[in-house]
């Protein structure tokens, strides 16, 4: 058997016809598909999430934005942001007295290398 790790671009389109770029990694072990970042980082529903943002880190989202761009329920994404908050990958802002927007927390030294790695990547 043997083990190799590369990393992989992929292209893809979600449910609104917004292509986007996923970053993955490709692990061989007998194996001939590729696999996402999700057996890193978790559930599919994060990875896409922070490739949004990965896409525009300067940017601030709501949870409609988010689900409207990923072609997730708001639900989903309600669900899934604490786990991105726990993990300090983004970051969360009031505005006024009742709206909630999320930001990638540059200040954590992954999502610098995670922007780092897109950047590679695109070139």
């Amino acid at each position: 058997m043997f083990k190799v790790l590369a990393l992989c671009k992929f292209k893809e389109i979600n449910k609104n016809n917004h292509e986007r770029i996923v970053i993955g990694t490709f692990m061989g072990e007998g194996r001939s598909k590729p696999r996402g970042l999700n057996d890193l980082l978790g559930p599919s529903i994060i990875l896409e999430v922070l490739d949004l943002m990965l896409d525009s880190p300067e940017e601030l989202f709501n949870i409609r934005e988010i689900a409207r761009r990923t072609g997730r329920s708001p639900g989903a994404i309600s669900r899934t942001m604490p786990l991105l908050l726990k993990r300090g990958l983004v970051k969360k802002y009031r505005v006024g007295r009742m709206m909630v927007v999320y930001g990638l927390n540059k200040e954590n030294v992954l999502v610098g290398k995670l922007v780092e790695l897109k950047e590679l990547i695109e070139k």
